[in-house]
């Protein structure tokens, strides 16, 4: 359920992964009402609201510091 810190977890993880690989950046299609949520995890939106399955979505990124 939301709020108990199993999506924030799983976000933490795949990030410490993703660097750990090399990966220079990742982005996802944030639904309207979760926007919040990955900005706090410190992705930033890129690009204008769009619709993708009926619901409308944010591309946001997510880039590693060297």
């Amino acid at each position: 359920n939301q709020k108990s810190g199993i999506g924030r977890a799983l976000v933490i993880t795949l990030l410490e992964q993703a660097k750990r690989i090399g990966v220079e950046s990742v982005f996802c299609h944030a639904r309207e009402p979760v926007i919040g949520f990955y900005a706090r995890q410190g992705f930033i939106p890129v690009g204008p609201r769009f619709e993708e399955v009926g619901i409308q979505h944010q591309k946001m990124t997510y880039a590693f510091r060297a």
